[in-house]
């Protein structure tokens, strides 16, 4: 199929990338390996970055008119600080700019995160206003205390004599700090998790995108889901890390989950005007867990070389593959002509 047939083709290009290919055609022959995919790649990559993080703003809005100035300050300033303090700016667009020039497509998606995370703390020793200012927080959740008390001296207001009372004199604390992140998030995606339409003549007109992931069952608590309707499909992540190019780390066994985004049109409200939705899914069998109309596309596509009339077009890996080919087996040829002398 076509996105079967790009995954092959970025998978080679990974590997020329890599210096393991070409393939030497006889364990008799040189197994030497020219670079110039690499080479040509890495030398590219410092002079796009430059035109992004040259200066403090990657980017910047200009007003349209003297109105406008004061906006365009804000926007900018907003939008610098989400890209470069909030997240990893530099790193997410080093990502995605080395994806398109070597696997054809780099992708970024921009989402708001209220995901739920959980930490954990331990204190010794504060004191007692420290202690009341901590547990005051409606975030925080008393796991384990223990009080060290110490002997006070002070007067009966009855009597008039001194007595002695025992009072806190510090704490040993261990909380739970659990809260919604609450921000904008942005991060690279790796192009075999992004599914679209084969039809589609560019990336945002596309009838059909999805994003689809291996999410632990932690991770999708974490965004809202129902844990005992998640716990069902655990496990079915394994299917999708199979065929992918990239397996990361399996987590606790049978706790991951495939987690598919779907992003179509469908006319949802029955106006008979198809608007664009996104629909949830987990496991193998699609089984939707979150159907909801949606505004915009959260993800764009970076692409070197676009190519008329369709979504994904080629890059400077393809057009150097045949020169490191042909370099590789000219050396190889070469070096086995002057061993045999």
């Amino acid at each position: 199929d076509y996105i079967g047939q790009v995954g092959k083709e970025r998978a080679e290009r990974t590997e020329y990338y890599l210096g393991n290919e070409p393939d030497g055609t006889s364990d008799l022959q040189s197994e030497f390996v020219s670079t110039d995919v690499r080479d040509s790649i890495l030398f590219m990559l410092p002079s796009i970055m430059r035109t992004f993080f040259g200066t403090k703003k990657v980017v910047e809005f200009l007003p349209t008119g003297p109105e406008d100035i004061t906006v365009a300050e804000q926007q900018t300033n907003y939008i610098n600080y989400i890209v470069q303090q909030k997240n990893p700016g530099f790193k997410i667009l080093y990502d995605a700019f080395k994806d398109a020039l070597v696997r054809k497509s780099g992708f970024v998606k921009a989402f708001w995160d209220d995901s739920m995370s959980a930490t954990t703390h331990e204190y010794t020793d504060i004191d007692p206003a420290s202690y009341q200012a901590l547990i005051l927080d409606p975030d925080v959740e008393i796991v384990k205390e223990s009080i060290k008390m110490e002997a006070m001296t002070i007067m009966n207001p009855e009597t008039g004599e001194e007595m002695t009372q025992e009072s806190p004199a510090s704490y040993d604390l261990t909380i739970r700090r659990v809260k919604n992140k609450n921000q904008v998030c942005i991060e690279a995606v790796p192009p075999e998790e992004v599914l679209i339409s084969r039809d589609a003549r560019s990336f945002e007109s596309s009838p059909y995108i999805a994003h689809r992931m291996v999410k632990t069952v932690s991770d999708l608590v974490a965004m809202g889901y129902d844990r005992d309707e998640i716990e069902e499909y655990a496990g079915s992540g394994s299917a999708f890390d199979a065929d992918n190019m990239y397996p990361s780390a399996s987590g606790e066994y049978g706790k991951e989950v495939l987690y598919i985004e779907h992003y179509c049109f469908y006319d949802l409200d029955d106006d008979g005007i198809a608007e664009r939705v996104r629909v949830c899914t987990v496991g193998n069998g699609a089984n939707i867990i979150n159907c909801e109309a949606w505004d915009d596309l959260p993800i764009v596509m970076f692409c070197p070389d676009p190519e008329p009339h369709t979504s994904i077009g080629s890059c400077p890996a393809d057009y150097l593959k045949p020169i490191q080919a042909a370099k590789s087996q000219i050396m190889r040829d070469t070096l086995d002509s002057l061993g045999h002398s």
